[in-house]
């Protein structure tokens, strides 16, 4: 790469990472101030973020800013090799590093049955609200439908991530002395992966519900 390229790039890089600095992106911030999000779909754009929020705060899924997204970008844009400490570490380790825990800590595994217990309840508030845009029929516009789609698509990955996750942890762990406290252990990682599924199988409805409405004035 040529001097000039480089300093093009790099200073493109400080551009974008300023542009990302001032202006984070959330879920959450979709509808806002648009008239066309119906109360439903609106539901469902407030608990996405809700689960994404709580995820990333709690080691579920890998925290990554916007800042250090642009630069990651750009470095490979500049031939650089990608060398994200946090994307190559084991997500057991983020995990516990995040809630600054160990497997073998005393009362590891009651923290771990809250975070499966607060992960399946957030789920299950997007596959609710998901449930009810269907139900509504869509909502007010195909864009704003095509939205909720991508909400409920983004959260579906995400459950999917955190279930390796919590599949992981159980795998590692050691098996609780208390039968019961291991007995509801299995019993919340299983609903949580009823709601995984569920999820998945509401963002195929939505999508259906999108192109059967694609003809529909309501939805133009």
């Amino acid at each position: 790469m040529t001097g000039l390229r480089r300093f093009l790039v790099a200073l493109a890089a400080c551009s974008f990472v300023a542009g990302c600095a001032s202006a984070p992106i959330s879920v959450s911030s979709r509808f806002a101030g648009t008239g066309e999000a119906s109360p439903q779909q609106a539901s469902v754009s407030r608990t996405a973020a809700d689960f994404e929020d709580v995820a990333r705060a709690r080691g579920w899924i890998r925290e990554a800013g916007s800042m250090e997204t642009a630069m990651s970008w750009m470095g490979r844009l500049a031939g650089q090799s990608d060398e994200d400490a946090s994307a190559d570490r084991a997500p057991v380790a983020r995990y516990l590093e995040a809630n600054e825990t160990a497997l073998d800590a005393p009362g590891f595994a009651a923290h771990f049955l809250t975070d499966m217990t607060l992960a399946w309840e957030l789920a299950g508030a997007v596959d609710n609200a998901a449930a009810d845009l269907v139900g509504q029929g869509g909502g007010v516009s195909r864009n704003a439908l095509s939205r909720s789609i991508g909400d409920v698509e983004t959260v579906a990955a995400r459950a999917r991530d955190t279930l390796d996750l919590f599949d992981a942890v159980l795998a590692n762990m050691p098996v609780p002395a208390d039968d019961e406290l291991a007995s509801q252990l299995v019993a919340e990682r299983d609903l949580f992966a009823v709601r995984t599924d569920s999820l998945r199988e509401r963002v195929d409805e939505l999508v259906e519900l999108r192109r059967s409405n694609a003809s529909d004035d309501s939805l133009s």
